[in-house]
């Protein structure tokens, strides 16, 4: 591939990786929020039972479970949310490496044809 080619590719890739690397923290921001409602639940639930409430313990203990169980099956799917994120972060930040790397190998055999074109024209190396 010719290094303007691959540097388009490179463009196209930082975005990918941009792109992934903003649903990695949204994915994270996720997680934190759900550990914060789980975090004031508990701290609710806390509360109502230190009070020798039972009554009012009662009344909202199933709504407590309820709660609790929503959000810690919204906490496993957002935790697999995030695993899912950073493995599509890794592969775009090792797709943008493989892509320089190429590019450079592009520039320097592109540097060398020029060099050898110019030495087969009575050209002096400029080396």
């Amino acid at each position: 591939m010719t290094p303007a080619a691959l540097r388009k590719l490179g463009a196209l890739a930082q975005q990918v990786e941009r792109r992934d690397l903003a649903a990695l923290r949204l994915a994270q921001e996720r997680v934190a929020a759900l550990n914060a409602a789980q975090a004031t639940l508990d701290s609710t639930q806390a509360a109502l039972y230190a009070d020798d409430s039972m009554i009012i313990g009662a009344a909202y203990g199933d709504w407590l479970r309820l709660e609790a169980a929503r959000i810690a099956k919204a906490l496993q799917k957002a935790e697999r949310a995030v695993l899912a994120a950073r493995g599509n972060a890794a592969r775009a930040f090792a797709r943008k490496q493989a892509l320089r790397g190429l590019q450079e190998q592009a520039e320097a055999e592109e540097l060398q044809t020029a060099r050898r074109r110019a030495e087969q024209n009575g050209m002096p190396a400029d080396r």
